[in-house]
């Protein structure tokens, strides 16, 4: 792995479907279970949780 500005960029030994700590390392313990939560980008919304414009369709009319 390497440190490229402010992120790491891992180029070698994790498979797909391998899942990395990227927040709150420090509270993990062995054998405390994890709730894994997929990754959003910064701004982006999860699925589901997309604008569809119905609000703005209702406004206009």
């Amino acid at each position: 792995s390497v440190w490229q500005g402010s992120q790491w960029v891992i180029e070698k030994g994790l498979k797909k479907g391998d899942r990395v700590i990227v927040e709150g390392l420090h509270r993990v313990r062995p054998g405390k279970p994890v709730n894994p939560i997929p990754y959003q980008e910064p701004g982006s919304l999860p699925k589901g949780k997309q604008p569809t414009g119905k609000a703005a369709d209702k406004a206009d009319a």
